[in-house]
């Protein structure tokens, strides 16, 4: 067997290695210095014996610093482990770099005087076999190549071709800047090579590759194709490989993506020539004898086969060459001795793998669980998918955001994710193959082999080669019951292109006959597979074109499988014609299928086709009536089912997106099969109308109808308001209607019966009575699952006991408050130099109420700063009218006991213990317990983790205001005195107002 155990320890664990003379290491020598170094600068260094079992565990990119010495050559053990180095820097591209120690760079390079001396010093000393000696002098002369390679293309920015220390060595001043340029450079290059790995479900699938090549030893020289899907692992599988096996051959050569590279394929060759030394770069003109192990990743056409490894015969015997492809056809062409398909990871493998990369641990972390399963569910085991994900979009994330961020890739995948697939759909498929997949992403997933053959076979396509070839490179799978599958992610990226194409580029198929032997396109595709509503114009001669009738049976098919809309008008023919084929158009029908002679298949798939589309209700044009009459009626139905216009969410939607994702997560965590209804609370002008209509925006295209009913509080009060709002309801989730409600009661029951068979999101907007809730969607079980409905109100005490989640808005942060400040007052991100400080301060008055933030910056804009100052200045004592108009709209849904306690809260009782307070106000007769429920249900105060009353200070002010309206000159008149100059001039005077009430 090639596969040897290893030992415990494993080279992934260090970054940086460290290969010198260890015979006179001292704390102050180089290497000891340089070492100490990197560990403080938090690098992870081995500065150990480098053996081959370490070498063999790096499954990523690392850095070796060769310490060149004078004793180094003169080290059996550091001649060692430079050979054990440059052979097993491939696949991974270690940077293998020198310095040079107490010895010249010409002198290593040139192998002069002393060096050589030691050298020669070594083979006298320790009698090495000839095949040591060779080995040694191999590794160094590929050292010098790989280094001048390096400097010659300044691959890695370098002045020279290493660093050399020795002028500050034989001075005896090597200080620590001396060193700083060297941790500099491990910096650069670790992280610009950050490849971290974690080779999940690697081993074993490398074992069995290995397994099948001991079971072919016996040949001279052995093959073996690796074959799948883009990004499921077969470079990585082939790294492992190579690491594993490499050290029985004499010589190695591993050339990564082959099909990229072979635009300088001379270099290609070059490399394999390197290897095996054949002396000639025509590898099939001299032979080699050697025993080579020859890995070629990523080959997607027999040329590159041939040119690099041509016959068996020009590699000596127990050699080896591995092939990883997308495109198994390219073994039979080849004709490879054995081939490996790469398996997907399991459930398990992929939780793992995900949880290596998410959380550097094996297994998720508690909060994540759910979600972890739900990512590891949408990539279907695909290694570069899970690796993509975490590393671009999920790392550091919340649960609830990973929630967002994955129903967001269900429409579009990340690039890293999307150009690898697409890339195999459009560079390795001809333009038949291309079509044929298109048709099974949009039609055919899940269909027996044998009925998507002999339909796309009616259509003019060689169905069964075609579904063949895409099977070869791993786009379609057969299982078990004979039936298509397709991995998800290659479906979204198939969808992408149905839909990508633009409008402009779409050919005009009106009155076009389909050519014989054609199938249907990919812009026709398109065409019908993106476009929400399917119009269908028969006439007496639609019949009689067989283009329009694979036109018809496309949109049924999208009918049937999508729920996709269809408008029928019936062109001077009755619907009875079309389902029955009868009068001139079944003239016209039957002349086709007599002209054309198609298959007995496809025949009965039109009619059944037609049949369908004969018993939908649609538009029958008679020539008693204008035309124009029956388009405006077409187009009005058109657009009453689209519903496009998305809502107005906000000038500047400054702090929208985060609030956004998190309740959109709160909505993921529910069932796809329930009923969800989500409260968003919070207080005037807190932004709950502006979040809510982000989401509308957001989730609305996924559903069958949607609803967005803005400002229920007003409305309601509007004479007929509250039939309005249902019929406003039933004719934006059951279009086209023309059903009227005339009645709120009866308006209940006729919204019961038809939202039932809806899937759709109704948003509530600016709810404050429990009769509205229960005359527009009752207790949620109005409609069919997977609806949601959304409220926004103040009153928390509104929202369903049961089954209902509440999200509370959070009023901005200072960054988001500062921002959004700012685009009102100066039209820009930030202040101007001058308006800093009263900026800050007016932001810090508005308490991170967007209304607030929004109100005073558009009144400030352009204004001096001397009226910045006036205007500060006043708020502090009368609040602004717009803003203490909005928060007054909560108090006045308050009894009178409930707008006492709220009035003595502003003036005296912000900050105080709730308990304490609650004793005071019972004292007076005020049930302050329920009381200052009321409020918080309202969010007009809350209590903090100490059990203290906080309230907003608009709040406080608008409730001051209040107060100060009662009497707007007579001081004595005031209910409550709370500042401290007024109530001694009231108490001051002989007699004292009835109206005081506290102080």
């Amino acid at each position: 067997m090639y596969f040897r155990n290893r030992k415990d320890i494993s080279g992934n664990g260090y970054e940086v290695f460290l290969s010198f003379s260890r015979g006179e290491e001292t704390p102050e020598s180089f290497p000891s210095r340089l070492y100490s170094s990197l560990r403080e600068k938090g690098y992870s260094v081995f500065k150990e014996d480098i053996s081959i079992e370490l070498l063999q565990s790096v499954r990523c990119r690392k850095m070796f610093f060769i310490i060149l010495s004078e004793d180094y050559v003169s080290s059996r053990m550091c001649l060692e482990e430079l050979t054990k180095i440059m052979k097993f820097r491939m696949p991974y591209y270690h940077v293998v770099f020198p310095i040079f120690c107490d010895v010249g760079l010409s002198k290593v390079w040139n192998q002069e005087s002393s060096f050589k001396e030691a050298f020669q010093g070594l083979i006298q000393n320790v009698s090495p076999t000839e095949e040591e000696v060779s080995r040694w002098e191999r590794a160094h002369s590929e050292f010098r190549r790989y280094v001048a390679r390096i400097d010659e293309s300044a691959r890695f920015n370098l002045k020279s071709a290493g660093l050399d220390v020795s002028a500050h060595l034989k001075s005896g001043s090597l200080y620590d800047k001396d060193i700083e340029p060297i941790v500099g450079l491990v910096d650069h290059l670790l992280k610009r090579f950050d490849d971290k790995m974690f080779p999940v479900g690697v081993d074993s699938r490398a074992q069995d590759v290995i397994t099948m090549l001991h079971n072919l030893k016996t040949k001279d020289v052995v093959s073996i194709g690796i074959w799948g899907m883009p990004g499921i692992g077969k470079t990585t599988i082939a790294k492992a490989i190579f690491n594993h096996i490499q050290y029985e051959f004499e010589g190695t050569c591993f050339l990564p993506n082959v099909r990229n590279e072979w635009v300088r394929k001379f270099d290609l060759v070059s490399e394999i020539f390197e290897a095996t030394e054949s002396g000639s770069l025509d590898l099939n003109e001299r032979p080699c004898r050697k025993k080579v192990l020859l890995v070629l990743d990523n080959v997607d056409k027999l040329e590159q086969l041939n040119t690099l490894c041509g016959s068996r015969e020009q590699f000596g015997e127990g050699s080896i060459i591995i092939i990883t492809t997308r495109d198994s056809r390219l073994f039979n062409d080849f004709k490879v001795d054995d081939t490996y398909r790469m398996k997907l990871l399991s459930k398990e493998e992929s939780l793992e793998l995900l949880s290596w990369h998410a959380f550097q641990q094996a297994s998720p972390k508690e909060d994540f669980i759910n979600v972890c399963e739900e990512v590891v569910a949408f990539v279907e085991g695909l290694p570069l998918a899970l690796e993509a994900i975490v590393h671009f979009s999920l790392y550091g994330e919340q649960p609830n955001e990973w929630k967002s961020i994955l129903w967001k890739m269900n429409r579009d995948l990340p690039d890293d994710i999307g150009e690898e697939l697409r890339d195999s759909i459009d560079y390795s498929l001809n333009g038949e193959e291309r079509e044929i997949f298109l048709n099974i992403v949009l039609f055919y997933i899940g269909e027996p082999m044998h009925d998507v053959v002999r339909k796309l076979d009616g259509r003019g396509c060689k169905a069964r080669i075609g579904i063949i070839a895409l099977m070869d490179q791993s786009l379609v799978t057969i299982d078990d019951d004979n039936k298509l599958r397709m991995h998800n992610l290659l479906q979204l990226i198939g969808r992408q292109i149905i839909c990508e194409t633009p409008r402009d580029e779409l050919e005009n198929y009106d009155d076009v006959e389909l050519p014989e032997g054609k199938h249907i396109k990919t812009e026709l595709l398109q065409a019908i597979g993106s476009s929400k509503i399917a119009i269908i114009i028969f006439s007496e001669e639609y019949g009689g074109s067989k283009w329009c009738l694979e036109e018809l049976s496309m949109i049924m098919e999208l009918y049937e499988t999508n729920n996709r809309t269809v408008l029928p008008v019936f062109y001077h023919v009755s619907p009875k014609q079309i389902r029955h084929q009868t009068s001139n158009f079944g003239e016209a029908f039957n002349d086709l299928v007599q002209k054309k002679s198609p298959s007995k298949y496809l025949v009965l798939e039109w009619r059944k086709a037609l049949d369908g589309a004969g018993n939908l209700k649609g538009t029958v044009v008679h020539s008693s009536r204008d035309e124009s009459d029956y388009v405006k009626d077409i187009v009005g139905q058109v657009c009453d089912i689209l519903d496009k216009k998305d809502l107005f969410v906000a000038e500047h939607p400054v702090g929208v997106d985060n609030r956004v994702r998190e309740v959109i997560a709160m909505l993921q965590n529910h069932s796809s099969e329930d009923t969800v209804i989500l409260g968003i609370w919070g207080m005037g002008g807190a932004g709950k109308t502006t979040i809510t209509k982000a989401i509308y925006n957001e989730i609305g295209p996924s559903f069958e109808s949607r609803s967005y009913l803005p400002n229920i509080r007003k409305v309601w009060r509007q004479k007929n308001g509250k039939e309005d709002l249902q019929n406003k309801l039933l004719s934006e989730i059951c279009k086209p209607t023309k059903m009227k409600i005339d009645s709120i009661e009866s308006g209940m029951i006729t919204l019961k019966d038809r939202l039932r068979h809806k899937k759709a999101l109704v948003v509530l907007d600016n709810v404050d009575k429990l009769a509205q809730l229960k005359a527009l969607v009752g207790s949620g079980d109005w409609f069919k699952p997977g609806s949601i409905i959304i409220i926004t109100t103040r009153n928390q005490s509104l929202l369903p006991k049961k089954d209902c989640c509440v999200y509370m808005m959070k009023n901005l942060d200072d960054g988001e408050s500062s921002e959004l400040f700012n685009w009102h007052a100066f039209k820009q991100e930030s202040p101007k130099d001058d308006f800093i400080h009263l900026s800050r301060d007016i932001v810090a008055y508005c308490g991170g109420l967007p209304l607030a933030l929004e109100v005073l910056g558009s009144y400030l804009f352009g204004k001096e700063v001397e009226e910045w100052k006036s205007t500060l200045s006043k708020l502090k004592r009368i609040p602004d009218r717009k803003i203490h108009k909005k928060l007054k709209i909560s108090y006045d849904g308050l009894d009178d006991l409930e707008r006492e306690i709220f009035l003595d809260i502003c003036c005296f009782f912000i900050g105080m213990d709730k308990t304490e307070m609650t004793h005071i106000l019972n004292g007076c007769g005020f049930y302050a317990d329920i009381g200052i429920k009321r409020l918080l249900e309202r969010s007009l105060v809350t209590i903090d983790e100490k059990n203290k009353l906080v309230m907003h200070d608009l709040l406080r002010d608008m409730g001051r205001e209040i107060l100060r309206e009662q009497s707007q000159k007579e001081v004595g008149k005031k209910s409550r005195l709370w500042f401290y100059k007024e109530a001694r001039a009231v108490l001051s005077e002989s007699s004292v107002g009835t109206f005081i009430s506290n102080v």
